[in-house]
């Protein structure tokens, strides 16, 4: 399977470390740090999917914002 990166994240408890956060093909995200490796409940999330799932749910309403006030400045 192809993974592209789409983000990273300095560790806020290890100096240096960093975690990454990919997108598979499916567009299912991952990561690889330990709370989304090691998740007992199934639902593969953590902190860096779910702020990159925000980040791109304010990036979407943004953009349709933008749309709507171009559109309207048309008119």
């Amino acid at each position: 399977m192809t993974y592209t990166i789409v983000t990273t994240f300095d560790s806020k408890s290890k100096s240096g470390k960093v975690y990454t956060v990919k997108r598979d093909q499916t567009g299912r995200l991952s990561c690889d740090c330990p709370p989304w490796i090691f998740n007992r409940y199934g639902d593969r999330t953590c902190y860096h999917t779910r702020s990159v799932e925000v980040m791109e749910t304010v990036k979407a309403k943004s953009v349709e914002t933008a749309k709507a006030k171009a559109k309207a400045r048309m008119e």
